[in-house]
């Protein structure tokens, strides 16, 4: 598992804009897809730029400790993860692996290169009878 870095404050404030925000969550969950640590430490990186976990705990009416207390854990409950991107604004959508990696995509295109070059062989060979 690769040690997850914290970012200086001063380099959080592209964050506080949510297309921003969820473009960096992407990249996470896509680059490091196993790394929970690495998550959380996002996810407190856009809270602390877009105003900090009281700020969080009060539009989510739960107390800070309560609040602080998912973020420290190494594998937090998935509902509580969801209810803190909900109050950002925030939501993980599920699809399937293979439109994940696009690996159906270049194995689709891989075949209809395949089956062209197939069918204009056969094309060929009629035009010649």
């Amino acid at each position: 598992m690769t040690q997850a870095k914290k970012i200086n404050k001063s380099k959080l404030t592209p964050l506080k804009n949510i297309n921003i925000a969820r473009v960096y969550l992407n990249a996470i969950l896509h680059y490091n897809p196993n790394n929970t640590e690495q998550f959380i430490l996002g996810l407190k990186n856009i809270i602390t730029a877009q105003g900090g976990q009281a700020k969080l705990a009060k539009k989510m009416k739960l107390s800070t400790k309560k609040l602080n207390k998912t973020l420290a854990e190494t594998d937090p409950n998935i509902f509580e993860v969801l209810n803190i991107l909900k109050a950002l604004n925030l939501n993980i959508y599920v699809k399937s692996a293979e439109n994940c990696s696009g690996q159906h995509a270049k194995t689709t295109a891989k075949k209809a290169k395949v089956t062209k070059g197939k069918n204009s062989n056969k094309n060929q060979a009629n035009s010649r009878k």
